[in-house]
């Protein structure tokens, strides 16, 4: 099987788990194991969740350190761009990992030149884009 990483931004919400359960369920009948990493998951929802979960500090050096150990064979981004991305992309890309981001990743309102930079590189070493 497969292996598919959610790379989640900070604490899983309530109104996930049920999005993230479907999701899993989808993905293992189609041979793939979704694993979610976060910075955490309410309370509550622990005991909720159909798929794998992974607390973990999202930055470069301990993200890294698990696609190295774990070696997913694609890793799905929710999350909004952070400096610690590009690299990190980077490095997924020339692995041959595929790299998919979730979500339309633009701000709605004025955008410094140098984050429309950022984006659209972002979106180039993507190999998908889920809206």
């Amino acid at each position: 099987m497969k292996s598919v990483f959610l790379v989640h931004e900070k604490v899983v919400q309530h109104y996930r788990v049920p999005v993230y359960n479907y999701l899993c369920d989808y993905l293992r009948e189609r041979q793939f194991v979704l694993t979610v990493l976060s910075e955490g998951i309410q309370d509550e929802l622990r005991n909720h969740t159909r798929f794998p979960f992974c607390q973990q500090r999202l930055a470069f050096v301990p993200l890294m350190r698990r696609f190295i150990k774990m070696k997913p064979d694609i890793v799905l981004f929710w999350n909004n761009p952070h400096f610690y991305m590009f690299p990190i992309l980077v490095v997924l890309k020339l692995s041959g990992i595929k790299i998919i981001h979730w979500g339309h990743r633009r701000p709605m309102g004025p955008t410094a030149f140098f984050k429309k930079i950022i984006i659209n590189g972002e979106h180039w070493i993507d190999d998908g884009v889920i809206l």
